[in-house]
């Protein structure tokens, strides 16, 4: 398992507080989706904002069918907030729902240490499949594959990609 560790800095989850963190959350899900966004400036800014709004909500609700024991968590970097994460659990598996880091916050290892020490290890160390979802176009799959995951499935527009402890781990 790769140990990548942002050089003296704590990664840490803490659970959600709502309404606390509500304004957060959209910040985070704003940044996932910053091409979208400019794609649609012919339309204004309110209309942009508007429509980003109506896809976070939408996002939530289907989370909330698929994954009703859902845990949603903030991510920490030096206590400072700069992702998400959700997942949702079952004794066979760990399934990432969802990781999202803002963007300033991206390529300093922060989610690679998120991935190994908070859901791959657990997934070890509790003997279970580590399952997760990724769009086929996201950089981030050559990451994915370095840290032992595979792809297991394609939807069409994601590819299902697991990580399961072998014998020599």
């Amino acid at each position: 398992m790769l140990e990548e560790k942002p050089d003296s800095a704590k990664i840490a989850l803490r659970p959600v507080k709502l309404p606390d963190d509500e304004a957060f959350l959209k910040q985070v899900y704003f940044g996932t989706r910053t091409e979208d966004a400019a794609a649609w400036s012919v339309l204004g800014a309110e209309q942009a904002t508007y429509l980003l709004e109506m896809q976070d909500k939408a996002q939530m609700m289907q989370y909330a069918q698929d994954f009703p024991n859902a845990v949603y968590s903030v991510v920490l970097f030096n206590e400072n907030q700069v992702g998400r994460l959700i997942t949702s659990e079952n004794e066979q598996e760990i399934c990432g729902v969802d990781l999202a880091i803002l963007p300033e916050f991206r390529n300093q290892g922060i989610g690679t240490n998120v991935l190994n020490n908070f859901l791959i290890k657990k997934a070890a160390e509790t003997n279970r499949i580590f399952t997760f979802q990724v769009l086929k176009t996201n950089r981030a799959i050559k990451l994915y594959n370095k840290l032992g995951c595979r792809i297991t499935a394609d939807n069409g527009s994601h590819f299902v990609m697991e990580w399961q402890k072998t014998g020599s781990e």
